[in-house]
């Protein structure tokens, strides 16, 4: 008997293009990524939308707005991540650590500051290109399709990859359905069951970088620093330019997809825009002071002036190699750009403090929400338990009871680092193997103890789907997971929101024997939505 994936998966496969065509597509549209050296490739993409019921995703859309607000009042409680992140900053001292004392250098005012010590100054208008991940959760209770469902795996805070191509997907689709219609004997018209929901945030990021760069010209005086920094220049005619100015990986390879979003800044808004890397930036980038009551200006190759800092990097250890590139990324926080995301920010990304906002009643509610207990009920519904291995963490009990029942039952756990990425969530036997045979004298079980967190693991319902990757389909009849990522944009300076809102959506399958779901890795692929 034919299982009901293999029905599904037929009458897809028999009415593809050929692999060839379906390459040139993914060109056509600029669906593709750098491979070194120098070569372009297709994106992985999925050949049959995920589908979803349209008032589930709109719920969806409208509750990254409460996240939006968690972020940004979390992010501006200094002295909470401070102690938040101070245990893991002391096994990690080469990256946490130097972020955590970078959060002391530009925002933590010293106790002193009463005494008559000047207050720490830096830009207060923080701009947030945010993504919330969730996964859709098996129906065990009878529920039906509430929004509840989809529970929350991360939030991300810097370098949200996929804005820009995920409104191409529902094009690529478009062209699928069409050929599907041609081929079966039609003109291609013909309905079918759901509409193709493109994704906004193409249009929806652009725009948020474009009002950020209004809000920075607003607020500083850049006519009179133009006059000044031309005079001390010996003059000349060569005004500053203002530009959001991309910080750049070395060896990046989805430029197509942060282009896109530059591109639509440039037509629609008229904002021009550099990339750069932190080594170039440290050759040709120079801090100018304003005047004692702002931020220095951040002055780029004698001509642009950086009215937004939108960071591609700066996320992992290998993005800031040496002494240089720290003291770039410094000099970048301490200017009076507009940072995309600011330090605070960044930091909210750590598993840690994702970990904490769990805690609904100690941390979501009073910091994340200024003690709203609706707002905060309202997000913790898609929370899953997470964890902190740390016994100084905790004022009863310890973490051994959890730690056991993960060594037991490794199918219901995760072990998270810090900083996701390159495969290095844990699973199944290696998670039971790094849990229970580590011994307390290895420098690894101290390192695993403050830096890493359990969290219950989401058993999302198996899905059909045909992935292609490299030139190749492979068909996974009821054998593919996928991972929805919501976008948000907030901009606020700590006493108001300019802008709060939801920025479209992305969403990637992979099969679901594959851990980790990088589409950069080869591993998932692009999709979109198929809503009902």
């Amino acid at each position: 008997m034919t299982s009901p994936g293999l029905q599904e998966l037929k009458p897809v496969l028999e009415t593809l293009p050929e692999t060839d065509e379906l390459f040139d597509k993914c060109l056509e549209l600029g669906l593709v990524m750098h491979r070194p050296p120098g070569v372009v490739s297709h994106v992985g993409m999925s050949l049959i939308p995920y589908r979803m019921r349209r008032d589930v995703l709109q719920e969806l859309f409208r509750r990254q707005t409460l996240w939006n607000e968690a972020v940004d009042r979390t992010a501006r409680d200094f002295s909470f991540l401070h102690r938040a992140l101070r245990s893991v900053s002391t096994t990690d001292t080469k990256f946490t650590g130097r972020l955590v004392r970078l959060l002391e250098e530009v925002y933590l005012d010293d106790e002193p500051v009463a005494a008559g010590r000047p207050k720490k100054v830096y830009q207060k208008l923080m701009l947030g290109i945010l993504r919330s991940d969730y996964m859709h959760a098996i129906d065990e209770e009878g529920e039906g399709d509430r929004v509840e469902r989809w529970k929350h795996v991360e939030i991300n805070t810097i370098s949200c990859s996929f804005a820009g191509l995920a409104p191409l997907v529902g094009d690529f689709h478009d062209y699928l359905r069409l050929h599907r219609g041609v081929l079966r004997g039609g003109n291609g018209d013909e309905k079918e069951a759901g509409k193709i929901e493109r994704s906004t945030s193409g249009v929806a990021i652009p725009a948020a970088l474009a009002q950020a760069v209004r809000a920075w010209m607003k607020s500083i005086p850049l006519e009179e620093f133009s006059r000044r920094y031309a005079a001390k220049e010996g003059g000349g005619n060569r005004d500053l330019l203002p530009v959001v100015l991309v910080v750049a990986q070395e060896g990046e390879r989805n430029v197509a997809d942060v282009r896109k979003l530059l591109f639509e800044l440039l037509n629609t808004y008229r904002i021009p825009s550099i990339r750069r890397t932190l080594r170039e930036l440290h050759e040709s980038m120079e801090l100018i002071p304003s005047h004692e009551a702002n931020p220095p200006f951040a002055v780029v190759e004698k001509h642009y002036v950086a009215a937004v800092v939108y960071f591609r990097s700066t996320y992992i250890p290998a993005d800031l190699p040496d002494d240089a590139a720290w003291q770039t990324r410094t000099a970048l926080e301490r200017s009076n750009a507009i940072k995309c995301p600011s330090l605070p920010y960044h930091l909210m990304t750590f598993k840690k403090i994702q970990q904490l906002l769990c805690d609904r009643a100690g941390v979501l509610a009073p910091i994340g929400f200024a003690g709203n207990e609706e707002k905060a009920a309202t997000l913790s519904a898609h929370f899953m338990p997470q964890f902190s291995l740390n016994v100084e963490e905790y004022l009863e009990g310890n973490p051994e009871e959890i730690i056991q029942a993960a060594v037991d039952h490794p199918e219901e756990f995760v072990l998270k680092p810090q900083l996701e990425g390159g495969g290095n969530i844990f699973h199944g036997e290696q998670m039971q193997r790094l849990l229970r045979d580590t011994p307390v004298e290895d420098p690894e079980y101290m390192h695993i103890r403050k830096e890493y967190i359990l969290m219950r693991k989401i058993h999302s319902p198996k899905e059909t789907a045909a992935l292609f990757r490299e030139k190749t389909i492979t068909p996974l009849a009821e054998d593919a997971l996928s991972e929805l990522g919501i976008y948000g944009v907030v901009l606020s300076n700590g006493e108001g929101f300019a802008l709060n809102e939801a920025a479209g959506y992305v969403i990637r399958t992979k099969p679901a024997s594959t851990q980790d779901g990088g589409v950069m890795a080869g591993n998932a692929c692009l999709s979109s939505l198929l809503v009902l």
